[in-house]
């Protein structure tokens, strides 16, 4: 009998299925290396910079699409004669209107410290004309200043803007006689004295008015008299000022 013929073993046959034309084995050859990735600095310098162009140029498009601009408003309601806080201003964003001249947010910080010209109520724009660095006068017009006594004023508060009328009452009851002088103005500033008993009121007068009532005022004989709106507007203080009005309203002297 033949025998049967052994098997070569698994390493034998890998090796005869590798063998090539020449008769040589295949085993042990170098696998080739791969391709080396060449890093271009420039061209990578260049893509960012495209990135960044891009990005500004989508923003101003946007912007410019948009027609918005910032723009300075107040975060509360503003009385005329205060001093602006930095906390007092709010960025707003609107579309650019020719119509109104608002001023711009980077103009806020010249605005900190300046005095309102106007009344502002919340959320409302800031012009150049509705502040100033300093209250002046108006043409034809002086500031007198009052210190007041619980006796001599209102209990309520007075607003920046208030007319009133100034009443000169003579300390001596004898000197009384008839209706007593009075004169037309505007509150322009109000303050309180350290010790909290005395009021001290500006007082925006006819400039002919001015001596005679500041003289008064020196000798604590001036109360005043709040009008109503009716009675009195803001530009009251720019009439004539009749020295014998027939103010039905009178004050008693300080004691």
């Amino acid at each position: 009998m033949t025998a049967p013929t052994a098997e070569p073993p698994p390493a034998e046959q890998a090796t005869r299925r590798n063998r090539n034309g020449d008769g040589n084995t295949a085993e042990g050859a170098a696998a080739p290396e791969p391709p080396k990735l060449r890093r271009r600095p420039m061209l990578i310098a260049v893509s960012v910079l495209l990135t960044a162009l891009g990005a500004l140029l989508g923003a101003f498009l946007l912007s410019t699409l948009s027609g918005t601009d910032d723009y300075v408003a107040v975060r509360a309601d503003i009385e005329r004669g205060d001093v602006i806080k930095e906390t007092d201003l709010v960025r707003t964003q609107l579309r650019r209107d020719n119509s109104i001249s608002p001023l711009s947010w980077d103009e806020q910080r010249s605005l900190v410290g300046m005095y309102a010209n106007v009344d502002m109520a919340k959320g409302s724009l800031v012009t150049r004309d509705s502040v100033s660095a300093e209250i002046a006068p108006a043409d034809g017009q002086s500031i007198v200043g009052l210190a007041l006594t619980p006796g001599q004023g209102v209990t309520g508060d007075l607003r920046v803007g208030q007319p009133i009328e100034a009443v000169v009452v003579p300390a001596s009851a004898e000197a009384i006689t008839g209706r007593p002088t009075t004169y037309q103005g505007i509150v322009s500033s109000v303050d309180m004295s350290d010790d909290g008993q005395t009021k001290l009121v500006d007082v925006q007068v006819k400039t002919d008015d001015a001596s005679p009532l500041a003289a008064a005022a020196a000798r604590q004989e001036v109360a005043i008299v709040v009008k109503s709106k009716g009675n009195g507007s803001g530009d009251t203080a720019t009439e004539p000022s009749d020295s014998t009005s027939d103010s039905t309203s009178s004050a008693s002297p300080t004691s």
